[in-house]
């Protein structure tokens, strides 16, 4: 398996998107590109990851294979970076090489990880009630400006409304933004109301990679998983996270 990478300030978002949730994980190599999928380590919330073979300069894999790897240290190298990104890996090899091209040629090289034998989760098959595309930027501040006063925040859609509630021992918060808003491009509601309560702190890790004004894709249904997905330019990434089901 041969990748280069000539974009690093991408890629290193993409990676950072998953290092926000996982420390370790399972990539899957296959022509058509790299997938990962995994739990947290508190088994409340699943990333999956899709690259595509487009999203890189160069992308040789003539077979199919997983391997797994730190991915705070991948992060870590690939902050280093100032150019060119090269990922080598050898059938037989135990390590992973990652050559970073500029005025100068470094390689770091990282260990695989026995990871392989876990089971990779499945994704839940859950009937959502509500579709919501909003803007990343004013969702993230949505969860923000929720997060400052409680630990945990509901997620609601109902009528034509998308609202993020929190109440906390230092005060309480409810925001509205209606479906046509500027920052709502889509607004799909299936049942009276999806709503769910979620915790703050991992809301905000899941879109922190989100940038500007791509659109987030909220899915909610009463008391279930929400799921949130959105692109880094052709990379998709999606999260599912588990609700407190409310008193």
């Amino acid at each position: 398996m041969y990748l280069e990478v000539e974009d690093v300030v991408v890629f290193k978002k993409i990676i950072e998107a998953v290092a926000n949730m996982i420390d370790e994980g399972t990539f899957e190599a296959s022509p058509e590109g790299l997938k990962l999928r995994s739990m947290d380590s508190s088994q409340i919330s699943m990333v999956d990851l899709f690259i595509p073979k487009e999203a890189f300069s160069k992308f040789e894999v003539p077979n199919a294979r997983r391997f797994s790897i730190n991915l705070q240290d991948l992060l870590k190298i690939i902050g280093r970076a100032k150019g060119m990104i090269a990922v080598d890996l050898a059938d037989d090899s135990s390590k992973i090489s990652i050559e970073l091209k500029s005025d100068s040629k470094k390689q770091f090289k990282l260990p695989l990880l026995d990871l392989q034998q876990a089971a990779i989760p499945k994704e839940p098959a859950i009937p959502f009630e509500a579709n919501i595309k909003i803007k990343s930027d004013s969702l993230k501040e949505l969860i923000k400006d929720a997060g400052l006063l409680a630990a945990y925040i509901i997620l609601d859609a109902h009528d034509d409304i998308f609202s993020i509630e929190a109440q906390g021992d230092s005060g309480e918060l409810k925001t509205e933004t209606k479906k046509g808003s500027p920052a709502i491009s889509e607004f799909e509601l299936k049942a009276q109301k999806a709503r769910a309560m979620f915790p703050s702190e991992y809301l905000d890790k899941i879109t922190k990679a989100a940038t500007g004004e791509e659109a987030i894709m909220v899915s909610l249904k009463n008391d279930a998983p929400v799921k949130i997905e959105y692109s880094i330019q052709k990379a998709k990434l999606k999260y599912f996270l588990a609700p407190r089901i409310e008193n």
